[in-house]
């Protein structure tokens, strides 16, 4: 405040002021700082999360007096949106809830009102032909005051994600047109996707026209997901729970790796980039979220190896060995502006597992903003994590999100974690949120609506005789009555004065009243696709009197239960985490791309975990192992048309039985829980992995010869492979060898599962491409591999 306020943000190095730059209109830094002190918006409710009411109080007075939204300031929707409206509407909610302990006397909804005006200065964006909103937008002059180069493109994120705030705007003011506009764009841009349910991650909004063919979970689509994950929950609205299950389950297949969700081609799920970016670390805690704890930790790991190998999270990692050899080539995008993605994600896990190793990320991260980030008026990112360079500035988000969280992770008395009487949620700029009955103003009726849409005069009591407004151009931000009735007339001048300024837009009440007919035909579709695959499963022919149930868990089934903590504490009070055999397979598996700065030695930066202070006390030694590297090859193969992996059928056998398949033989495994049925081999992607004599299994066995013949020949009427020398004279396409599945559509294939198929799927592929075919025992062979564990069943 002493050397940045009123400007938007102060330097921390050279401790001065930093705001837009006026004499530059293509520099994006204005996106974000659009000169209403965007830094005391964003981290106000910070102190409320401290405790602090006295600074909350003030930092109100503050905003009151000294911001306004009429000026001639080129913003983008998306931050102004999470930044600055997102941090008025919960700084409003804490001043009037007294339940909360913040309820300030004297407030009169100011805040409130300020984000209406905000939210209607931000309207005029979404005066597309496709209603998906520009991505910029003037608070002073609209569409007008934006140079059109800057409004040919808008992210998905972008475009989709202010749906949350407007829509909670709405809410507390009655005034459906923020929600109707924002959800609009968001199912329009839903509706959008491509047939395996991607979404590319830049378009023009005006064309409605995909720039281009590119999905994943990180910069320009992350908050895409996540509000429609925290929109369901905030709002109880099924249709954005719906859009969030279908998305995770396409990520899921098509986007997800080992240890991380790659970029992939939205119109065939292949690899599109070998990097990943520091924003989607956020993931994790979103899957913390729904209820995919294990998957979270094993997400979250990766980025804590980034953070142990570069002492931060490089804007773009590379990740591919061959390509990113070198630290410089390991590193596609440098710098590290102090991002609360991956300290919030931690705050997630340690909340969802209690594990200690999550405080220790914690204790990590703190040393490192009191001893590397830390400068003379603030905390400074770094500009080349190469060579530490620092980076003269400090953005909102610091305070709002990146110490907030590190905050609130140690804070274990903290209100917000005993809050379970609301639906409270953390924005994707880190606002709490949450929606009391008591604290919304209903819609109007529908006849209300249509009445609101005829031109007419607005006369408000507190507003002088010659002040009246003519409205005979259709104005459509007239306040609605509901909202007149009920919030303070004290503000009712300057409501008259908000319906001024933008009485001349009539564009929304013509084209944004439902979803477009092609977006509704679209939803249509797939919902009789959907139906229709439902209709169309498959039994098990027969397994009824052998006992055998199966277990529908279609992804759209799988969030209505969360997971049981995967780290449960027994007592010992050791780390589970820092136990798991699989903990440092990443180092191995990417060891030619995580390549530690010179510089950091002098800080005594090394593993977070293996610190001694941690690890003398935390280990349990006695069973902490790690397993063998795996050296195993492994490959992805598609059976049938893609666009059928969204509606293809997947069961789980649910109770044993022991029914015996004529095809097998005596010794074979029977059917089991856990085994899988795929009765009709179209829309199944399918993960595979060589398993060739000498080499170490993903399941940490030694592949022998003689388990690899004898499986060649319970199976195949002749082995080519027979004449050639194990002893390394072959190659790796040549050498005898088995395949086993590890993952089909995304989901993993057990240890000892096997994968059931029908005799009518395997013919249809037999002469295709992928062959496949039947052995002598009736396991499946894959262009004649036998494949260790699917079956045919006859």
């Amino acid at each position: 405040m002493t050397h940045g306020f009123p400007q938007d943000e102060v330097r921390p190095i050279t401790c001065v002021g930093y705001g837009p730059n006026y004499e530059n209109s293509q520099d994006l830094r204005n996106d974000v700082l659009g000169n209403y002190s965007v830094t005391l918006l964003d981290s106000l409710d910070t102190f409320i999360i401290m405790g602090d009411y006295e600074r909350f109080v003030n930092g109100v007075e503050l905003i009151k007096n000294h911001i306004s939204f009429d000026i001639d300031s080129t913003v983008q929707v998306f931050e102004t949106s999470i930044r600055a409206l997102g941090a008025l509407l919960t700084c409003h909610m804490y001043a009037v809830d007294e339940k909360r302990g913040f309820k300030i006397d004297g407030y009169n909804n100011e805040l409130l009102f300020m984000a209406y005006d905000l939210g209607h200065r931000l309207l005029p964006a979404y005066q597309t032909k496709t209603g998906i909103p520009f991505a910029r937008v003037n608070l002073k002059h609209g569409i007008e005051g934006v140079p059109p180069n800057l409004l040919q493109e808008t992210c998905t994120a972008g475009a989709g994600s202010p749906m949350l705030e407007m829509t909670l705007l709405s809410k507390l003011t009655g005034d459906s047109t923020f929600e109707t506009v924002s959800k609009n764009a968001f199912m329009t841009l839903w509706e959008s996707r491509s047939t395996l349910d991607l979404l590319s991650m830049s378009l023009n909004p005006n064309k409605g026209k995909w720039l281009d063919s590119v999905s994943g979970i990180g910069a320009s689509i992350d908050s895409f997901f996540e509000y429609a994950l925290k929109g369901a929950i905030l709002f109880d609205d099924p249709e954005l729970f719906n859009v969030w299950e279908i998305s995770y389950k396409a990520l899921s297949v098509n986007s997800k790796n080992t240890w991380f969700f790659t970029n992939v081609n939205v119109e065939n799920g292949f690899l599109s980039t070998y990097w990943i970016d520091s924003l989607s670390a956020f993931f994790s805690g979103l899957q913390v979220l729904a209820g995919k704890v294990d998957d979270a930790i094993k997400t979250h790991i990766m980025y804590l190896k980034l953070w142990n190998t570069f002492g931060s999270i490089p804007e773009r990692w590379n990740f591919h060995n061959e390509v990113a050899n070198s630290l410089s080539r390991a590193i596609a995008l440098e710098w590290y502006p102090l991002r609360p993605e991956f300290i919030e994600s931690t705050y997630y896990l340690y909340r969802a597992t209690k594990d200690p190793l999550y405080l220790q990320i914690g204790v990590g991260i703190l040393r490192d903003f009191q001893k590397r980030f830390i400068s003379d008026c603030g905390f400074s990112g770094i500009q080349d994590i190469r060579t530490n360079k620092k980076q003269d500035r400090m953005e909102s988000f610091v305070l709002s999100e990146t110490l907030k969280y590190l905050y609130l992770l140690f804070d274990e008395d903290n209100p917000i974690h005993h809050d379970t009487s609301t639906n409270i949620i953390f924005s994707t700029e880190g606002h709490p949120m949450w929606l009391d009955k008591q604290m919304t103003i209903p819609y109007s009726t529908e006849k209300e609506e249509e009445e609101k849409d005829e031109p007419e005069e607005i006369v408000i009591d507190d507003v002088p005789d010659n002040e009246v407004f003519d409205t005979s151009n259709g104005a459509i931000w007239k306040i609605p009555k509901e909202l007149m009735g009920k919030l303070p007339t004290s503000a009712t001048g300057m409501i008259a004065l908000i319906s001024k300024t933008f009485s001349n837009h009539d564009f929304l009440f013509k084209k944004l009243k439902s979803y477009y007919s092609t977006g509704r035909k679209r939803s249509l579709d797939y919902n009789q696709l959907l139906l229709q695959s439902k209709l169309n499963r498959s039994d098990m022919v027969g397994i009824e009197e052998f006992g055998l149930v199966l277990n529908d868990e279609d992804f759209t089934t799988l969030h209505d239960v969360c997971e049981l903590n995967p780290l449960p504490n027994d007592g010992r009070f050791f780390s589970k985490l820092l136990s798991w055999d699989k903990f440092y397979e990443i180092d191995d598996r990417f060891k030619g791309s995580l390549k530690k700065p010179a510089y950091l030695e002098k800080y005594g930066h090394q593993e977070l975990e293996l610190e001694s202070k941690f690890y003398d006390i935390w280990c349990d030694s006695k069973n902490s192992q790690c397993l063998r590297s795996s050296n195993t090859e492994t490959f992805e193969v598609l059976f049938g048309d893609k666009d059928n992996v969204r509606f293809a059928q997947i069961d789980r056998v649910k109770e044993k039985s022991d029914f015996q398949p004529a095809t097998m033989s005596s010794n074979e495994s029977l059917v089991m829980p856990g085994d899988l049925w795929v009765p009709k081999l179209d829309g199944i992607r399918v993960q595979v992995e060589k398993l060739l004599p000498g080499k170490v299994d993903s399941r940490n066995e030694v592949i022998s010869s003689d388990y690899v013949d004898e499986l060649r020949k319970e199976n195949l009427a002749y082995d080519p492979l027979e004449v050639y020398d194990l002893a390394g004279l072959c190659t790796a396409e040549s050498c005898p060898k088995i395949l086993r599945v590890l993952a089909i559509n995304g989901k993993a294939v057990g240890t000892g599962s096997i994968v059931w198929v029908t005799r009518a799927s395997i013919e249809r592929l037999m002469n295709s491409q992928i062959s496949l075919n039947v052995g002598k025992s009736g396991m499946v062979l894959l262009n004649n591999e036998p494949v260790q564990n699917m079956f045919l069943w006859d």
